[in-house]
């Protein structure tokens, strides 16, 4: 491959969905009761109540990123209210980190990396939210790359743990979630060496080789992809071009996106600090918008023909997902919604 990559940035989630409380089913424990009613749900967020469990508090978007944060500051104006925005209605959420660490093992002595676990709460579920910062292991079926209170686990392991933790201190014993989302991947080349190309056809530059699109590929599948494979994993994925420069997402609907911003990652220095730390805005500002279209596109589906579900309230949450391209114009977002089928089906 004619790429060195000395840093890449995962951001890698799940998706439960919980709709048993919002249909008169299990419900949430009383600290956490405010997820049901719209009243309830935006005077905590607006108050910035946080919610205390045993281990986790999870707290409403700050102001800071609510003001300066690119998704989050135009989701919100989707749904205004008076002099503010109607938090229910747009199911922002609610976050919390987890106290306990987390060690990498990355099992070789050329790479390490630091792991951040989040879990974003709103009234239609949780996301856990992992990894930050390393490469390596993830695809290898069984490797238990991930430390937590001297256990070692797997990612799906991980992902489970904090999925379990979440069902068992925020709703009533016997709730069941359903998992709408195991695995999906966002992830950041962050810094490289090597030459700049084109991934699509482009006459203003020279295009990214062959062998070298099958590695990105591959990359972003964790699985090997051949030289002869890359018309046909080109034909089943997406890619986004940004504006008229080099930069590029490459997305397969089932497993994530792969950001490569050749025009950022190639600093050095000062210069290279102040890049990686755009570059970690941008990958924050894609991941919370598939984590919001992927969560309200999955509750409108499964409530598309249910008869219990509030007909206004799914009403409302289907149109926050629908309005997003017009008030985020993002080109990655534009075009996932343009090209995402379950979108189509709401």
């Amino acid at each position: 491959m004619a790429y060195q990559f000395d840093a890449i940035d995962f951001s890698i989630f799940d998706f439960h969905l919980m709709l048993d409380p919002l249909v008169g089913g299990k419900s949430t424990v009383p600290s956490a009761q405010f997820l049901l009613t719209a009243a309830d749900y935006n005077q905590a967020y607006k108050s910035g109540t946080p919610l205390q469990t045993p281990t986790l508090k999870f707290a409403p978007l700050n102001w800071r990123a609510l003001t300066y944060h690119h998704f989050w500051k135009y989701y919100q104006t989707i749904w205004v209210a008076g002099k503010g925005y109607d938090f229910w209605k747009l199911q922002m959420p609610f976050v919390s980190s987890l106290n306990v660490p987390i060690k990498l093992i990355s099992g070789s002595p050329s790479f390490s990396g630091t792991v951040f676990p989040t879990v974003f709460l709103n009234s239609t579920g949780w996301c856990s939210e992992d990894v930050r910062d390393f490469v390596g292991g993830l695809s290898n079926k069984g490797k238990a790359s991930f430390e937590i209170s001297g256990k070692r686990m797997t990612l799906p392991n991980l992902l489970e743990s904090l999925g379990n933790l979440v069902l068992k201190e925020v709703y009533e014993p016997g709730s069941i979630d359903s998992i709408k989302i195991r695995r999906h991947i966002v992830m950041a080349l962050a810094k490289f060496a090597g030459p700049t190309g084109f991934y699509p056809l482009n006459q203003k530059g020279t295009r990214i080789a062959r062998g070298d699109r099958a590695s990105i590929h591959s990359m972003l599948l964790g699985e090997e992809v051949t030289f002869d494979d890359v018309p046909e994993m080109e034909s089943k994925s997406l890619i986004t071009q940004f504006y008229d420069g080099p930069d590029f997402a490459l997305t397969h609907f089932d497993k994530g996106t792969l950001l490569f911003m050749q025009t950022s990652a190639t600093g050095q220095g000062f210069q290279d600090k102040a890049l990686r730390s755009k570059m970690r805005c941008h990958l924050s500002n894609i991941r919370n918008y598939l984590l919001m279209t992927l969560d309200l596109c999955a509750f409108g589906l499964e409530t598309k023909k249910d008869p219990v579900i509030n007909k206004a309230m799914r009403a409302d949450f289907v149109y926050a997902v629908q309005s997003i391209p017009q008030k985020y114009s993002n080109p990655f977002c534009k075009s996932f919604h343009a090209n995402y089928g379950p979108l189509k089906k709401l």
